[in-house]
């Protein structure tokens, strides 16, 4: 494992879910969202909310996709994540982005997860 991310994860059996991408988006479409720490919460909160709903936690998360507008934001992001997974951090890919859906935005995270 590197700071928070593994370069792979090895799983046997369960049912693969894959996660459509979250962002800290609000209802109100010209909301402030917050800084990268309050969008990474609030992103994670909406994975937490559509895992449970299928079965699932954040500990089945085996790999997942990360849209910054900044590559700068990966210390707010592993900073974040250190406190979020305790059995250990999938695979993880950053890829920056020129903008999201919303120009408030400063992350999207698409997760894959298996569970048991």
């Amino acid at each position: 494992p590197q700071e928070s991310r593994s370069t792979g994860v090895k799983v046997k059996g369960g049912t693969m879910l894959f996660l459509a991408g979250h962002t800290a988006s609000l209802s109100q479409r010209d909301a402030y969202h917050g800084n990268i720490d309050a969008q990474v919460k609030r992103t994670f909160d909406k994975i937490v909310n559509t895992l449970s709903q299928a079965g699932g936690s954040l500990d089945d998360i085996v790999a997942m996709s990360v849209f910054l507008t900044d590559l700068r934001y990966i210390t707010d992001f592993n900073k974040v994540t250190k406190e979020l997974f305790k059995k250990g951090f999938p695979a993880v890919t950053f890829v920056e982005v020129s903008h999201l859906a919303r120009p408030q935005l400063l992350i999207e995270i698409q997760p894959i997860a298996v569970i048991p």
